[in-house]
């Protein structure tokens, strides 16, 4: 199987900001929509797409997932707040 993806438009940079955990930050997936992409060392990853809205997800084993509903226009950067999972 394949997918057919619209070529991007524009890029989304997406930044992960770490709150009261003392983790990496690197490595955590960023979804928008179909796109993707992984965060480098300083909590940094960029996406290219087209025009739309999108779910925005950033996921990692370690973190709380999070997610926002993100309309893109035109170029941009998103900061995402990060917590540590919660073990039982």
């Amino acid at each position: 199987t394949f997918r057919s993806l619209e070529p991007p438009e524009h890029t989304v940079t997406v930044q992960v900001i770490p709150k009261g955990i003392d983790a990496p930050v690197d490595n955590i997936e960023v979804r928008l929509g179909a796109y993707r992409a992984e965060t480098d060392e300083q909590g940094l990853a960029k996406v290219g797409v087209p025009k739309g809205t999108y779910e925005l997800s950033v996921w990692r084993i370690d973190i709380e997932p999070a997610s926002t509903e993100l309309e893109v226009t035109r170029d941009a950067m998103v900061e995402i707040d990060l917590i540590a999972a919660i073990r039982s």
